[in-house]
């Protein structure tokens, strides 16, 4: 696994927890839902096709995840993205880049 992927699963993980605390679903632990979607989505990063050179998963050709996450992974990335801001400022740079890069 390469920095890239390592750098994306360390968001990944950011962003479920800021969610799942700030939507009083757990405290300091994830909730069992929370936790079943990091564990899916952790999943389908590792074993990309794409490796290092994917793009963002939003602008990804290939849909490799099953509807019910993608529609919450993609609530947790609406919801928590404008929070990155201030919260992870610099992870939210890295996202930046790599959106533009690929």
């Amino acid at each position: 696994m390469g920095d890239r992927i390592r750098r994306e699963l360390k968001t990944l993980e950011t962003m479920v927890h800021i969610y799942c605390k700030d939507e009083g679903h757990g405290t300091n632990a994830l909730c069992d839902e929370c936790r079943e979607l990091l564990s899916y989505s952790k999943k389908r990063l590792t074993t990309c096709r794409f490796g290092e050179k994917k793009k963002v998963c939003g602008r990804c050709t290939v849909h490799c995840y099953k509807d019910e996450f993608r529609q919450r992974i993609r609530l947790v990335m609406r919801t928590v993205g404008p929070k990155m801001i201030y919260r992870h400022p610099l992870m939210l740079l890295g996202h930046a880049v790599d959106m533009l890069r690929y």
